[in-house]
């Protein structure tokens, strides 16, 4: 598991980890992932509500381009905070 939270969330404004997310997929920490399945949705409870996408990607490490490998991942934003689990 790993945490983000946004700069304005953060002690001193600063991002200490990236992950970078657009239309197509999402890379940091060393890979690029495609996503091929995306399941959305959302729990609210009375402090907030959680989005959660649950995606299965084919990821590569960074470098040459191979054919990757399948792998699950669930991201939880809650206010200020991403986790992204591997599962």
């Amino acid at each position: 598991m790993t945490s983000y939270l946004l700069p304005s969330w953060t002690e001193d404004g600063h991002c200490t980890k990236i992950l970078s997310i657009d239309q197509w997929g999402f890379h940091g920490e060393g890979r690029l992932c495609e996503p091929v399945n995306v399941r959305l949705r959302k729990d609210t409870a009375p402090s907030g509500t959680a989005y959660i996408a649950t995606i299965i990607a084919r990821c590569q490490p960074d470098g040459p381009v191979t054919e990757g490998k399948l792998q699950a991942f669930e991201f939880n934003r809650y206010k200020g905070n991403l986790t992204v689990t591997t599962k």
